[in-house]
C-alpha cells in the first residue's frame, strides 16, 4: 500500500462548475508550465504595519530581502522538481515565484492530482483537477513553505459584469 501523501494547504479546488462536461484526462505528454508561490520571509501583516504607518517605500531589493522567498524555501522546491523531472524555468525571489515546466504526467505524478479537460457551458474549453495538490511524504517538507501552485488549473476565475 502507498504511503500517505501530504496536502498542500490552501490547493483544495471545488468540483467543476456547474453544466461543465468532462472530456477526458489530458495527454499524458501535453507540456505545463506551474508556478509555485513561497511563503514570505517576513508575515506581509509586518507589511501592512509598515504602510499604514506611512513608512518609506522600499527599493525592489530591500522589499526582496524582508519579504521575498527565503533561499532554502526556493531550494527545496529546485530538489522538488529534480526528484520529479521537472525543470525549473524561472526563479524570482521578490515576487516568491517558482516556474517548473514537465509533461502532464510528471505535474500528476509531482502533486498527486489527476488532470481532465473540460468544457464549459459556454463552449469554453479548460484544464483542471479536483481534491487538494498533495506531495509524498518524503516532499513533506514543502508543505509549510508553499503558499500556491498556480496553472494546473486553466478554469476561467473571472465573472463578466
Amino acid at each position: 500500500m502507498a504511503e500517505p501523501r501530504v496536502a498542500l494547504p490552501g490547493t483544495a479546488h471545488q468540483e467543476a462548475p456547474p453544466g461543465a462536461q468532462p472530456l477526458g484526462p489530458l495527454d499524458p505528454s501535453e507540456p505545463l508550465e506551474v508556478s509555485v508561490v513561497v511563503r514570505p520571509r517576513t508575515s506581509l501583516d509586518e507589511l501592512e504595519r509598515r504602510l499604514e504607518q506611512g513608512a518609506p517605500p522600499l527599493s525592489r531589493e530591500a522589499f526582496a530581502a524582508r519579504y521575498g522567498a527565503d533561499p532554502a524555501a526556493i531550494e527545496a522546491v529546485e530538489r522538488f522538481a529534480d526528484a520529479h523531472g521537472l525543470r525549473v524555468v524561472q526563479t524570482d525571489a521578490a515576487r516568491r515565484t517558482i516556474v517548473l515546466g514537465g509533461t502532464a504526467e510528471q505535474m500528476s505524478d509531482a502533486f498527486g492530482v489527476t488532470l481532465q479537460r473540460f468544457q464549459a457551458a459556454d463552449g469554453s474549453v479548460f484544464r483542471a483537477h479536483t481534491g487538494a495538490l498533495s506531495v509524498s511524504p518524503a516532499d513533506a517538507q514543502l508543505s509549510p513553505l508553499v503558499e500556491a501552485v498556480l496553472g494546473l488549473d486553466t478554469r476561467p476565475q473571472a465573472q463578466p459584469r
